[in-house]
């Protein structure tokens, strides 16, 4: 319960004197020696009720607790399916599932189905995630906050919880970092940058004009400015973007790359190659960007940044998080460039710890802690960091029993050997931290991967959904379901051979191919914000649900042929196979030249060949005024242009008297007194003048949706019915 934990303040937390520093050495006096003491005590909240109290040997398993145990547990790799020692249990759920009426001979049928469904799916994902890397990207900070503090600013005052930031010379670093390791401290700190680390870029303009050459471009993650993108992290979202092409659209950027991953040459290697190898960590970082943003709250293992250009601001809480609900629901789902507002808004209390580092200046992030950071001006920062498998997880929940982050990592590690164990931590890991959408998602592989009964692992994708639909904007939610829908894909796909539990993967395909139409239809064609300009892919196939641009009615269908000018449009079956089928509703006659009726017609669902097509426009040509006197014109087609009463009706008499043979007079500069008269009746009514005197002049067909009213009958202007020509009339010279 976030409300009920106290707050107590750093000076209250007992030090952990029995850790050893090493005696003192002429290189190191005694206050040195106790700064670093100061360095390794962890500060110590009270732990939350809500977290399990569980001793941490509880959790050793028969074969060993650690993964970097010797006798460490068998890990089997997923296949189709799950882990292959857990699969058998689907037979077991089959077989307890009720038997259906006729359910081997639908069954066939039924799987064959899914298939279709889940190519779908697979394919609406795949545009989903077209739009999340492109437009729909997180919300961008304005320009205005590019500004930051000035420089040599100070830091607002530290929350009564936080522990005073001590300051290391390099000389001081170097000893600490030899003596203990940077995994052994507890709390953040600042430091001067150490002469041995020369960096390989002095400024971000540096590093971009290197990153166009030939073969010196890497990968970046653009998007962690977003909290819901930091959740999931760089190495899931680096591949969204080249630094050279993020760079030079003024992007924030961050890489985080493993040492044995570095290609020789690049910049991550060359900024490798500079860290002097008592630094090293497992990673090298580069941070980067034009200013006015940065990366929202997240955590990892232990971390390290040195700023070469520009100036940031630090906000630091304890690994369990931020000290109230309040504080949590401010700023778990904030953006970077957001949070100096919101958490100015704070009590001081619950705020989070606040640092300004200025260039030349390291900043040290202890293992779990969270942090976020914001660029003020162009910024440049070389650093490390340790992947979470480097921590003894056991001493993590002994520390931290109250961190959700630390929950859900003892989750993953105990998922194979206690899983009933990990799927409570699983659970209270989402208790602490309601938002965090990464935790739902593996929560979701997690009962995937262990074969739970279908019925559990649906209860997680629905929660899943909707958690994501009634907290997050469209943008966030296509980010989430990134990684869900494969997952969900997979889910229905490992069920499929089994008849029974066909429904299961029935409904997840169902649920996720809603979740997804519901983002990406407005942006697909026929939907309100779909834009020509837009490239996506896979419409040549996909079927969804939209309103017809021929008939106007909302079906099942697909875009356009690609390529072709109808490719931006949405076009139902029926009108699909209209088109296909090219038999003319007229005279029947089937093949040959024609096309389908005008859009938004009452012909628009009906094909007509090139010679019935012919005699609307002869008719046109000869000015008939009805069917009888045009008998080239199909039977079925009234059409009584208007039939008004007063002084339109008299107008329309007076135009009528007018030969038909004679040639149309010539333009006018203003109309003549009938045509003002028909004016008073309404558009439709001036149109239908138009027709008659002028067949000349180029006009589309009378009924169209501006003169609806009249066209209906339902206009108090006019009494009769207007019925359209089955296309836009040309110019007839």
């Amino acid at each position: 319960d976030f409300g009920s934990r106290a707050v107590q303040p750093f000076g209250a937390m007992a030090i952990q004197t029995e850790i050893l520093v090493g005696p003192p050495s002429p290189s190191r006096d005694a206050s040195a020696s106790s700064k670093i003491a100061r360095l390794l005590a962890a500060p110590r909240l009270p732990v939350s009720s809500q977290a399990c109290v569980d001793s941490a040997e509880g959790w050793r398993c028969e074969q060993g607790f650690c993964r970097r145990c010797a006798a460490g547990c068998t890990r089997s790799t997923v296949e189709f399916g799950g882990y292959p020692e857990f699969q058998d249990r689907r037979t077991k759920y089959s077989a307890d599932e009720p038997e259906e009426p006729e359910e081997a001979a639908r069954a066939e049928e039924a799987r064959a189905q899914l298939e279709k469904d889940i190519a779908q799916l697979k394919m609406l994902h795949h545009v989903v995630v077209h739009l999340q890397r492109g437009e729909c990207k997180p919300e961008a900070p304005p320009k205005e906050c590019q500004s930051g503090p000035s420089s040599g600013s100070t830091p607002p005052p530290s929350p009564p919880w936080a522990p005073p930031v001590e300051h290391l010379s390099a000389q001081e670093l170097r000893e600490a970092v030899e003596t203990v390791g940077w995994n052994s401290f507890k709390v953040p700190f600042t430091f001067d940058v150490p002469a041995d680390l020369v960096p390989a870029y002095a400024s971000r303009e540096a590093l971009v004009s290197c990153a166009g050459i030939a073969g010196s471009d890497f990968s970046a993650a653009t998007v962690l400015n977003d909290p819901l993108a930091a959740q999931f992290g760089p190495s899931l979202l680096g591949e969204d973007r080249r630094f050279s092409d993020a760079s030079s659209s003024k992007e924030n950027c961050f890489t985080q790359l493993a040492a044995g991953a570095l290609e020789p040459g690049t910049p991550p290697w060359r900024c490798w190659k500079a860290i002097p190898e008592w630094m090293r960590c497992a990673m090298v970082v580069i941070s980067t960007g034009p200013g006015g943003n940065g990366v929202a709250f997240h955590k990892h293992g232990a971390a390290w940044l040195a700023l070469q250009q520009g100036r940031k601001r630090w906000w630091l809480y304890p690994p369990c998080g931020p000290l109230s609900r309040r504080a949590y629901e401010t700023v778990a789902l904030r953006p970077a460039w957001q949070l100096s507002a919101e958490v100015n808004a704070l009590p001081l209390e619950v705020r989070p710890l606040e640092l300004h580092q200025e260039a030349g200046q390291g900043v040290f992030v202890p293992a779990l802690w969270w942090h976020a950071t914001l660029d003020c001006g162009p910024t440049l920062g070389i650093g490390s960091q340790y992947n979470m498998a480097d921590l003894d997880l056991r001493e993590c929940y002994r520390e931290h029993p109250d961190s959700g982050f630390v929950l859900y990592h003892m989750a993953c590690e105990l998922h194979k050997t206690e899983e009933e164990r990990a799927m409570k931590l699983f659970e209270e890991a989402i208790d602490r931290e309601p938002f965090n959408f990464y935790f739902c998602t593996n929560q979701l592989l997690f009962y995937l991967n262990m074969v739970f009964h279908p019925r559990l692992t649906m209860s997680v994708v629905e929660r899943t959904l909707s958690k994501a639909r009634s907290s997050l904007d469209s943008r966030r939610r296509m980010l989430v379901l990134r990684f869900a829908v494969p997952t969900i894909c997979n889910f229905a796909e490992w069920h499929a051979p089994h008849v029974r539990l066909l429904k299961y993967s029935a409904r997840a395909v169902s649920l996720a191919w809603d979740a997804l139409m519901e983002l990406a239809s407005p942006m697909l064609p026929g939907g309100a914000k779909f834009r020509l300009s837009r490239e996506l892919p896979c419409l040549a196939e996909l079927r969804y649900t939209a309103v017809c641009s021929q008939c106007g009615e909302r079906s099942i269908g697909k875009a356009g042929e690609p390529g072709s000018i109808r490719a931006h449009r949405f076009l139902c079956e029926r009108c699909t196979e209209v088109r296909a089928r090219a038999t003319c509703g007229c005279c029947g006659q089937s093949g040959g030249d024609g096309q389908i009726g005008h859009p938004g017609t009452e012909f628009a669902s009906q094909w007509y060949c090139a010679r019935c097509w012919g005699s609307w426009k002869s008719a046109c040509r000869a000015g008939h005024k009805s069917v009888q006197a045009a008998p080239a014109l199909p039977p079925t087609v009234s059409c009584a242009f208007v039939q008004p009463s007063g002084a339109a009706a008299h107008a329309v008499a007076a135009l009528a008297q007018q030969p038909t043979s004679a040639p149309p007079p010539p333009p006018q500069s203003t109309p003549p007194q009938s045509a003002i008269a028909l004016a008073a009746a309404g558009t439709a009514v001036a149109e239908a003048w138009t027709v008659l005197a002028a067949p000349a002049v180029p006009v589309a067909a009378i009924a169209r949706e501006e003169s609806s009213k009249i066209a209906s009958g339902t206009d108090a202007s006019a009494n009769g019915r207007v019925r359209a020509w089955p296309t836009v009339w040309e110019r007839v010279d």
